[in-house]
């Protein structure tokens, strides 16, 4: 798929996903640390699913 994740990521299902991993550098994605991403993340990842977070 390809498309903005800001865009794209509320397309899904809610619990479409088992494993997430997060975005790349603010410096390059800063829209995509806000906490109303982190909600749609929240949605789309199955029950007991994990959400990789880096810190870089």
């Amino acid at each position: 798929m390809i498309g903005d994740a800001y865009e794209v990521v509320p397309t899904f299902e809610d619990e479409s996903f088992g494993c997430i991993q997060d975005p790349p550098t603010f410096r390059l994605a800063g829209d995509l640390y806000a906490s109303v991403f982190y909600r749609e993340l929240y949605h789309i990842l199955k029950r007991g699913g994990r959400l990789f977070h880096s810190i870089v």
